[in-house]
C-alpha cells in the first residue's frame, strides 16, 4: 500500500509526513481485530450447527435407512464432530497464537470457527463413519484451524474471519478424512481396494485446489487490471466496517484515536467524505 501513488499524495500533504507514515504502518500490521458482538457470533454459529444437521442428514433423502448409516446417526457423528472441534481449538488457539493470558484463557471466537471446521471435516464422509471416528476428525479438524491461523499470520493473509481456515485447510483435512475413516472403503477398513480410495481422495483434493488457484488467479488478476481489487486509501485506513458496512460507531472516534497516536494526521480534503460516512453510521 505505501507503494502506490494514491498513497503518497496522501503522505504528501501531510504536516509530519514521517509520523503519519508510521501511523499507517502500525494500522497495517495491527491484528487487534475487535470483534463486533460475541453473542451474535455464538448465535450464528448455534444457526449453522443445527442448519447442518439437517444438510447432513437431509442428504440421506431417506429417514428409514439402515440403522449402520441413517439420518439420526449422521446427525449424531455431526455433533460430536463439531463439539470436539470447538472444544480443541478454544483451548489450544490462545497457546498457538500467543494470546493467552489470565484475562484471555479462552477464546470464544475459537470455540465458533473451531465447532464449524469440525463440521466441514466431518461432512464428506457423515454418512459412512462410526462415531469414535467423529470425535478423531473432528479433533484433528480443530488443530488443523488452529495451525491454520498461525500459518496464515506467519504468511500475512489478511482473512479476519478465518474462512480460508475453516473452509479451506479443513476442508482439505475433510477429504484425507474420508479415505481413512470410510467404513467400507476407507484405510481402516477391510477393502481390498481401501489404498487406490484414500489415493483417489487426495488426488480429487489436489484437483479441486488446482482448479480453484487458476480461476481465482485468473479472476482477481483481470479485477486488479481493472483498478477494482482494492478500496481507495481513505476507507482501506479507516476500515471497511465504517466505508461499506455503515458502523455504528463513530467516525470521528476512529479517527480520533488516530490522531491520539499520530498527532499529525491532516484529512483536511475527507471532511465531507466523513460527514457522509458518519450519515451512514447513524
Amino acid at each position: 500500500m505505501t507503494q502506490t501513488k494514491e498513497y503518497q499524495e496522501l503522505l504528501e500533504v501531510q504536516e509530519a509526513p514521517a509520523e503519519f507514515e508510521k501511523w499507517v504502518k502500525d494500522m497495517a500490521d495491527s491484528t487487534d481485530f475487535e470483534a463486533n458482538s460475541y453473542p451474535f457470533t455464538v448465535f450464528g454459529t448455534i444457526l449453522l450447527w443445527v442448519s447442518w444437521l439437517f444438510f447432513n442428514g437431509g442428504s440421506t433423502y431417506d429417514m428409514f435407512g439402515a440403522r449402520a448409516n441413517n439420518a439420526p446417526k449422521i446427525m449424531m457423528v455431526t455433533i460430536l464432530a463439531g463439539a470436539t472441534g470447538g472444544l480443541v481449538a478454544a483451548f489450544l488457539k490462545p497457546f498457538v497464537m500467543g494470546t493467552y493470558s489470565k484475562n484471555h484463557r479462552y477464546d470464544v471466537g475459537a470455540l465458533s470457527n473451531g465447532l464449524l471446521a469440525g463440521l466441514v471435516a466431518i461432512t464428506g464422509v457423515c454418512d459412512s463413519c462410526e462415531p469414535w471416528s467423529a470425535f478423531v476428525i473432528g479433533a484433528i479438524g480443530g488443530i488443523v484451524y488452529t495451525l491454520s491461523c498461525k500459518l496464515n499470520a506467519v504468511l500475512n493473509v489478511d482473512d479476519p474471519i478465518e474462512a480460508s481456515q475453516v473452509h479451506g485447510f479443513s476442508g482439505m483435512w475433510g477429504l484425507i478424512a474420508v479415505g481413512i475413516f470410510h467404513n467400507t472403503s476407507g484405510l481402516i477398513s477391510d477393502s481390498e481396494d481401501k489404498g487406490s480410495f484414500f489415493g483417489w481422495q487426495i488426488a480429487g483434493m489436489i484437483i479441486i485446489i488446482l482448479w480453484t488457484a487458476a480461476f481465482s488467479l485468473l479472476y482477481f488478476g483481470i479485477m486488479k487490471a481493472c483498478g477494482h481489487l482494492r478500496v481507495n486509501l481513505f476507507e482501506e485506513v479507516i476500515g471497511l466496517d465504517i466505508a461499506e458496512h455503515g458502523t455504528k460507531k463513530k467516525v470521528e472516534t476512529k479517527i480520533a484515536e488516530g490522531l491520539t497516536r499520530s498527532q499529525t494526521l491532516n484529512f483536511t480534503k475527507k471532511q465531507d467524505k466523513i460527514m457522509e460516512l458518519n450519515q451512514v453510521g447513524n
